[in-house]
């Protein structure tokens, strides 16, 4: 009879099962680890790139800030003139300046609007959390709140040019604005031009002429007021520049 002899197995050891257990946990731990450090590699990449363009948009708010505040200047100027003239017992010898002035007085190039493209990207998704330095964070957001908090004076501001728009028309000769606007210039901060002949004014009534030159005195209170923002608004954002560039190594 035929005896079969069954070849045993040799029993690992538990410290084999151990070893085979600490390298399958390394080899997660390392994978798991490497992935982090890509992911936080990536959104590094994108925080900086946030900041590149963020730096560019300040950069092209802080030269419409100078063009902004040198335009009030000179509007303001306009119309402490206008007010001065119309009210002159002379003022027939100030006719062409005074159509000229109350023609410049509703323009919207002095009204300045923010380079947000960057801005409502980090808001809208949600990048702002990319930002690890509070700092930074608190500065952008910062900078934010002071362009929507003048986007509402913007608007008042916007309604009052409306008001006079609807107001002029008591005061002044229309056919003689329609020869003030030259329609082939390329300028177009030059597209209202001094009238080669005026006429007078079409009322004296004194309350009619009153109702204009009060709104004519909003406007230049408004653009006092928007310019002294302005200038603060410059001042922040030539400090956020700077920061950006510090802390990114941004050229």
């Amino acid at each position: 009879m035929e005896v079969h002899h069954h070849s045993q197995t040799a029993r690992k050891r538990w410290t084999h099962y151990f070893w085979e257990f600490f390298m399958l946990f390394l080899a997660v731990t390392l994978g798991f680890f490497v992935e982090n450090q890509r992911e936080h590699y990536i959104e590094g990449q994108r925080e900086k790139k946030y900041m590149q363009n963020l730096v560019h948009d300040l950069a092209r708010d802080t030269v419409n800030y100078n063009l902004s505040i040198a335009l009030r200047l000179q509007r303001e100027r306009q119309a402490h003139q206008l007010i001065t003239m119309i009210y002159s017992p002379d003022k027939s010898k100030y006719l062409a300046d005074l159509y000229y002035f109350a023609r410049q007085m509703p323009r919207m190039n002095t009204i300045f609007y923010s380079t947000d493209a960057t801005m409502n990207q980090l808001k809208n998704s949600g990048a702002l959390r990319l930002i690890k330095k509070t700092a930074i964070a608190d500065s952008i957001v910062a900078y934010n709140a002071a362009m929507e908090a003048y986007a509402e004076n913007r608007q008042t501001e916007i309604e009052t040019r409306i008001a006079y728009r609807n107001a002029v028309g008591n005061v002044f000769d229309a056919s003689v604005l329609l020869t003030m606007i030259d329609s082939a210039g390329e300028d177009l901060d030059k597209t209202v031009m001094l009238p080669t002949s005026v006429k007078p004014l079409i009322t004296e009534n004194q309350q009619t002429i009153n109702h204009l030159c009060t709104l004519v005195h909003f406007l230049y209170s408004q653009s006092i007021i928007g310019r002294k923002a302005l200038h603060n608004y410059k001042g922040q954002a030539s400090r956020l520049i700077e920061l950006l560039k510090k802390e990114y190594h941004l050229k």
